[in-house]
């Protein structure tokens, strides 16, 4: 059995570009030239590495290079081999950022001239921007040139660095009309690329639409496979990260990005779960990432939360023990790499050098983990029902498919329906014991087979009730009381009955070793415990009740239930099936 894998932020810029970006850059908002010089410096230290590895972080991730230029940045990059000898005497393994989509123009065109010729252009043959800023501009997918010079960069990272894996931001592509992406385009599709508006109405009925998003998702997703091919013929045990920003709520990102998540997900292994979702209850919403992390599960990825609290990018830091709590247990519930986006920002770092209440929470719940590693380490969902979305389309109509999609997912949740997600029909009738909760496109899905049980599910959940960013709704609507109705009738006599408060998620799954296992997350912990019981049809002769906050506990069902010490955060129930 393979130890857990926590990671920590470890400032991805360089600090050329805090200063470039006049201090505002994401989590070092405000911070003087002097006072930011200050926490750099520290950042790099033996001190913080010490801090971190004591309290069980055993992965970080820092800057290596952002795109100004390999040379321009060669004394930054000695500030990374510096920290990368640290933290191998402490057993930290070292992520490199290595910044895909995004050219720092004014310095990279002066070291690299050609450089000019591999941007990406509008319809106009203006550069396409990151973000709209000026300074930022887009490489072009089809520029080999391009990746030649990742390549460059690549092997200077893991050869002389010394880096244990590499991160990939901003692994995506705005639509391009560079001479290039036409004459390619002309071949793929025997037709000229569509004005860039085409993308913004669904459904996309128009089929030289439809080659379009297809023709730039392939694009990307051979190149995910290419670029790790090259990484670790150099170094085989090579880790990679990337952030394809694959899903944002109901934002077609296949069509506005190239990122078809399910393609880049089974040839990623780690993949980042940026957003403004830091799980907790607010404004009367639940706010979570459990689509991140199923999708991950289902496809066969591994997922690093890089949440913010919503609105302040890189400035929503959390600011209590409970925040910490749930955010450290959501991604180990689910099957996601615990860790730290928060640990060393300049508003955050006292805390980790004074082993402050945030670092105090943050090491309770890694050792709970860790002391209980086979629970955790290769289980898998084990869900009562199965979510299908088919394959195609999301990408022609992704809003209202995926809308529904993140709907029922919604209603599941809030229910205690245990549930996995499906992505293929093969997958759907895996086990055909388990309900099948299909959702269907507007337009008829060929079926090549039919999950033994299987309900079809309303395709109007989804607009009115999850917003285009976030993933959760306000409240649950009368449409989806209705539907979450039906499908627990649909069901039948379940195994096991979770009774508890609406901000309880309940998670299923199975160790190693098969044991059952149930997760209870409690949402609304700042504000008060959770009572939480258990019913099941055929009682275990015991359960385990695991939780960072009591002993554990044995308990035995009465009546075939059980009622769970109150829950603050996390509890965890373990047991084995009736022979």
């Amino acid at each position: 059995m393979n130890e857990p894998m926590f990671w920590a932020w470890w400032g991805w810029e360089p600090l050329q570009f805090y200063h470039y970006m006049k201090g505002q850059a994401a989590g070092i908002a405000g911070q003087t030239s002097e006072s930011l010089g200050d926490w750099y410096k520290q950042l790099h230290s033996e001190d913080v590495v010490k801090a971190a590895a004591e309290l069980g972080i055993h992965w970080a991730v820092t800057h290596f290079v952002k795109g100004f230029g390999l040379d321009y940045e060669q004394e930054e990059i000695a500030r990374t081999a510096a920290l990368t000898s640290i933290c191998h005497r402490y057993g930290i393994k070292v992520f490199g950022y290595l910044q895909y989509g995004t050219i720092l123009h004014e310095t990279f065109f002066q070291e690299c001239p050609q450089a000019k010729d591999w941007i990406q252009l509008g319809e106009t043959g203006a550069p396409q921007l990151w973000c709209g800023i000026p300074q930022r501009f887009l490489p072009c997918i089809h520029a080999d040139e391009h990746h030649q010079y990742l390549q460059k960069c690549i092997r200077h990272g893991l050869q002389d660095v010394g880096l244990d894996g590499l991160h990939f931001d901003n692994f995506y592509s705005r639509p391009c009309y560079c001479p290039r992406c036409r004459k390619e385009f002309r071949a793929y599709a025997n037709a000229e690329i569509p004005p860039e508006n085409a993308l913004d109405n669904e459904p996309h009925h128009d089929p030289v639409v439809r080659q379009w998003i297809r023709f730039r998702c392939d694009r990307l997703a051979g190149l995910m496979e290419e670029i790790s091919r090259f990484a670790r013929a150099i170094k085989p045990d090579v880790e990679l990260i990337w952030n394809p920003s694959p899903i944002r709520g109901t934002l077609n990102q296949a069509a506005l990005r190239g990122t078809d998540f399910r393609q880049l997900g089974t040839r990623a292994g780690l993949l980042w779960s940026e957003s403004g979702n830091f799980p907790g209850c607010r404004d009367g919403r639940l706010i979570h990432q459990v689509n991140f992390f199923k999708t991950a599960e289902a496809i066969g990825y591994r997922t690093f939360s890089t949440t913010w609290m919503r609105d302040v990018e890189g400035l929503g830091l959390p600011q209590t023990a409970a925040e910490i709590a749930l955010n450290t247990a959501e991604s180990a519930a689910f099957g996601a790499v615990p860790g730290s986006n928060w640990l060393l920002r300049p508003s955050h770092l006292h805390d980790l050098l004074s082993q402050g209440p945030l670092c105090r929470e943050l090491k309770r719940n890694l050792d709970f983990i860790r002391q209980h590693a086979d629970v955790f380490v290769d289980s898998h969902g084990d869900g009562e029902a199965a979510l299908f979305l088919d394959q195609e389309s999301p990408a022609w109509e992704f809003s209202q498919s995926y809308g529904t999609f993140l709907a029922v997912q919604e209603l599941l949740l809030r229910r205690h329906v245990t549930f996995d997600l499906v992505f293929s029909e093969s997958a759907a009738c895996r086990r055909p014991e388990r309900l099948v909760l299909r959702v269907r496109s507007r337009r008829p899905q060929a079926s090549v087979s039919e999950p033994a049980r299987v309900l079809d599910i309303s395709g109007q959940l989804g607009p009115t009730t999850v917003s285009r960013i976030d993933h959760a709704a306000v409240a649950m609507t009368p449409e989806m009381e209705q539907e979450a109705e039906r499908i627990i009738a649909a069901l039948g006599q379940r195994e096991v009955t979770v009774s508890a408060p609406e901000t309880v998620f309940v998670e299923a799954r199975r160790t190693a070793d098969q044991r059952r296992v149930l997760h209870c997350l409690n949402y609304d912990n700042q504000s008060a415990p959770a009572q939480v019981s258990i019913a099941f049809s055929a009682p275990p002769a015991e359960v385990l009740v695991l939780s960072p906050d009591w002993e554990a506990t044995r308990l035995v069902p009465s009546h075939g239930s059980i009622e769970l010490p109150a829950v603050v955060t996390w509890a965890v129930l373990v047991w084995n099936d009736q022979a």
